[in-house]
This record gives C-alpha cells, sequence and structure tokens, in this order.
C-alpha cells in the first residue's frame, strides 16, 4: 500500500497529498473499532473473520476499479538498482536518520502490540481497554490536521525532537504505574508524539534525497521501520516480559522505552538543517 502511494502522490506536494488518506484511515479505524465492538457482542467473536474476509474482499474490488496512472505521468529515465542503492548509502544524513527513526518506531510499534496487555495488568477493566485504541484513534483525526501548519512553521529537527520529548514522556509516566483511567485522560500524547514524528518524517526524506529516488528511500524507509526493526523489538521485549512475569516486567519494558525515545531524541540533535542541491531547504 505504501508503494501505491509514493506512486500515486505527486512528490512536490507529498504532505498534501498524505494528509487526507492518513485522517480519512483514522476515521475508518474508528468506525471499524465500534462496529468490531457490536459485532462481538452481538453476535460471536468469530464473525469477526466474516467480517475482515468480506472488507478485504471490498478492498480488492476497489482496487482492481483504480486506473493505472502511468501513462498519465512523465518519461522517467531508467536507473539501475545499483545506482540507487549507492546513492542510499553513501547519503550519511539519510542513513542517519533511518537509525533515528527504526528505533523510534520499532519502540511505537511494540508499545502498541503490548499495551493492552499492560493496561490488564495495571488493574484497567475489558471495557477501559477498548476504549484507549478508539480515544488514540479520534485524537489522530485534529493532530493531523494541525500539524502540517505547525511543522511549515518549524524545522523538522525541532518537531522531532518535540515528539521524542513527548514519547519519553508518555512512556516514563507509564512505567511509575498510573491509574488507568489517568492514562485515557492523556490519550492526546500519543498522537501528538507518532503523528509528528510521521510527517516530519516525509520532510526529512524530501530534504535529504533527491527526487529521482524518493519512491525507494520512502519503501527502504517503510520497510525497516515498520517491518524488520519493530519484529526484532518485539520479539526481545517478549523474551523479558516472560523472564520477569507480572506488572513488574511491564515497568521495566516501559522504563527501556523511555530511554530508547529519550536516545532518539539526543540523536536529533545531530540532525543538521541540511539543504538541497536547490540550496534551500524545506521546513
Amino acid at each position: 500500500m505504501g508503494w501505491i502511494l509514493e506512486r500515486t502522490c505527486d512528490p512536490d506536494r507529498s504532505l498534501s497529498d498524505r494528509l487526507p488518506l492518513w485522517l480519512w484511515g483514522s476515521v475508518a479505524y474508528t468506525i471499524g473499532a465500534q462496529v468490531s465492538g457490536m459485532i462481538y457482542e452481538m453476535l460471536f467473536p468469530q464473525a469477526h473473520y466474516f467480517v475482515f474476509a468480506l472488507s478485504l474482499l471490498a478492498m480488492l474490488f476497489c482496487l482492481y476499479q483504480m486506473r493505472d496512472q502511468k501513462a498519465s505521468l512523465p518519461k522517467k529515465e531508467k536507473i539501475q538498482t545499483k545506482t540507487i542503492f549507492k546513492h542510499h548509502f553513501t547519503n550519511k544524513a539519510f542513513l542517519y536518520f533511518v537509525l533515528i527513526y527504526c528505533l523510534y518506531q520499532g519502540v511505537a510499534t511494540s508499545q502498541g502490540i503490548y499495551f493492552p496487555l499492560y493496561m490488564q495488568e495495571n488493574g484497567a477493566s475489558t471495557a477501559l481497554v477498548g476504549t484507549a485504541p478508539l480515544l488514540f484513534s479520534l485524537a489522530d483525526i485534529p493532530i493531523y490536521l494541525i500539524t502540517d501548519r505547525l511543522l511549515a512553521r518549524f524545522h523538522y529537527r525541532s518537531s522531532l525532537i518535540f515528539a521524542c520529548l513527548v514519547a519519553t514522556f508518555r512512556f516514563g509516566w507509564y512505567a511509575l504505574l498510573p491509574d488507568p483511567q489517568w492514562i485515557l485522560y492523556g490519550f492526546f500524547l500519543q498522537s501528538i508524539s507518532n503523528t509528528f514524528i510521521l510527517i516530519a518524517s516525509v520532510k526529512v526524506i524530501l530534504n535529504l534525497v533527491d527526487d529521482k529516488y524518493l519512491n525507494t528511500a520512502y519503501g527502504m524507509l517503510a520497510m525497516l521501520a515498520k517491518g524488520i526493526f519493530p519484529l526484532f523489538v518485539q520479539i526481545g521485549y517478549g523474551y523479558l516480559l516472560e523472564w520477569i512475569p507480572g506488572i513488574q516486567g511491564y515497568v521495566i519494558t516501559y522504563y527501556l522505552y523511555a530511554g530508547a525515545t529519550l536516545l532518539c531524541l539526543l540523536l536529533c540533535f545531530g540532525i543538521s538543517r541540511g539543504r538541497k542541491k536547490t540550496g534551500s531547504y524545506q521546513k
């Protein structure tokens, strides 16, 4: 899906193309969570899989109806794979950001997996655990609407530092085992940190990578930060939680999460105000 997005988005209007998709994705997730809960209560748990199957069929039908825009795109010179990889792996600024982004997304993805278990260990009811993802998704909507305007006024390095600071505070706070109800009151913290990181990453790549290599840069970043790296992080934390069972394991886990995002914060200070070959940086 990320590849399709990159093929259909104009690199010069990257954020304006992506924001509606991210926004409607959050809206759809919010609606889907409520519908899923109703199906669970009114029918039976296995009914979810029938709904998922029908949803996938509907998605496949929509994809089939899409028209290939390749014919309307200007012809681009064919670039060898070796040239693409050489460009990316010799771009030190790009690799430095990949390290920061992978570390952050590895922690954020792992936290999202173990968060419901942490809430239950912390004494939250099933209803409270189910309400949390709903509030997190609802908070994404206004954050998406204002983040691009805020990032237009501040350099992306400042945005990344702010996002990592919020994430470090949130994970450190969770490690202190606050009342689960208070965690819901702070539901907007996750949306602020994750959305700022996501949108700032688009601006960083636009600034650090030549236009003709943008598609592969976004693909490489998504593969590493949303796929490979989180896999190893989740496995590592899973072993930790098995080795130290109970709430104490989650306390240590969240302290480690906070330490990882604090490291990301410190690394962000090493990001310079990069300049493209045009001579001006994009905020």
